[in-house]
């Protein structure tokens, strides 16, 4: 049975500061951020005090977040959530998970692992890091989906890793974004998911 739990990412974060003796968020940089050249990731609410550099989040409709503590997550959920960074970024991390040639970080094995939805006896059809439906725009296999939230940014993506293409949609407002980024990610795939000319 599949029962979402954030603490169980807090944990899988610890477990692997304890067994490379080194912080997450320094495996992070490491395996992922470097190696797929997100240049804008990072920890926390995204952008500088005082500078507008950033969208900021928003709670509800008016109310937004200056970066700085309180302004996202407390650090002890970080491995559930509170990487930041651009769509752009994002995408490069989305795109490796449906790449013909295969992931840039971890074997085709593994992948196949990750992408594989779990009998679990629930309406969920959790895969490992993804929730997997079907969908007959995603071809031969399951589309994979995701979504987030810290309150004040919401995030979703949706994979079709047999057709080698991805949509990701991404707000700085949480409480009513869920439906609007849905929508805008139907509107994507409808419109530019597969058209003929390789990945998208």
């Amino acid at each position: 049975q599949t029962l979402y739990s954030n603490t169980g990412l807090m944990l899988a974060g610890h477990m692997a500061e304890r067994a490379a003796a080194t912080p997450w968020e320094t495996l992070m940089r490491r395996e992922i951020f470097e190696p797929l050249g997100m240049t804008s990731a990072g920890f926390g609410a995204p952008g500088e005090p005082g500078r507008h550099d950033q969208p900021r989040g928003h709670e509800m409709l008016i109310l937004s977040f200056e970066p700085g503590p309180g302004s996202d997550n407390p650090p002890a959920l970080g491995p559930a959530g509170t990487v930041h960074c651009s769509v752009v970024d994002w995408a490069k991390f989305v795109q490796d998970q449906v790449r013909s040639q295969g992931s840039r970080l971890i074997t085709a094995q593994t992948l196949a692992m990750l992408h594989q939805p779990l009998d679990d006896g629930t309406q969920m059809h959790p895969a490992l890091g993804w929730f997997a439906v079907k969908r007959d725009w995603a071809g031969a296999g399951p589309a994979l989906w995701h979504n987030g939230s810290n309150a004040a940014w919401y995030c979703v993506a949706w994979l079709a890793p047999r057709r080698h293409g991805a949509v990701v949609v991404m707000c700085n407002q949480a409480v009513f974004a869920d439906r609007a980024c849905d929508d805008v990610a139907s509107r994507l795939i409808r419109q530019f998911l597969f058209e003929p000319g390789g990945e998208q």
